[in-house]
């Protein structure tokens, strides 16, 4: 059966995925089960049957990172391994680059070349598929260089920021 472990913030999350016969999952995260049914959908998404009810998520996978979009809201989680500990710092995180997730347009851009920044600052906003989909520093550092204005259209891995 297996296993993913995940951290959001101070929380983490241990997901066990047991396949059923008829194709679908039995969920049990956290001590909690559910069955979930998937199937991939043409625009990149995923729609689940999660006991019968149907949503939409998307994801996208960074390094150690997992970004989750759902229901307008946008999660980002880290993956842990055996022990409790996570795998480090995110590639975002050493390379001081932050590229898009999935194909976009340019909201908002929180920040300019000089600024200091904390880990978890929102410094762009994207729009993709009717989400907002925000994109925070990995770290604490100084913004090196914004490679993006406010209506621009990016597609996915296209550099946005630079921290160092």
């Amino acid at each position: 059966m297996p296993r993913f472990t995940y951290r959001s913030g101070d929380t983490t999350y241990t997901l066990d995925l047991d396949p059923q016969p008829d194709g679908g999952w039995l969920a049990r995260l956290d001590g909690q089960s559910v069955s979930v049914q998937t199937q991939p959908q043409p625009d990149g998404g995923w729609r689940l049957l999660v006991d019968g009810v149907a949503t939409t998520v998307y994801a996208a996978a960074h390094g150690d990172q997992r970004s989750v979009w759902h229901d307008g809201a946008h999660y980002t989680l880290e993956t842990v391994r055996a022990g409790g500990r996570s795998r480090g710092r995110s590639t975002a995180a050493r390379s001081g680059r932050l590229t898009a997730q999935m194909p976009g347009q340019v909201r908002m851009v929180l920040v300019a070349a000089g600024d200091s920044v904390t880990r978890g600052q929102t410094l762009v906003i994207l729009e993709a598929m009717k989400m907002e989909l925000r994109v925070a520093a990995p770290a604490d550092g100084v913004v090196r260089q914004v490679h993006v204005q406010v209506g621009a259209v990016v597609e996915r891995d296209a550099l946005l920021v630079e921290i160092e």
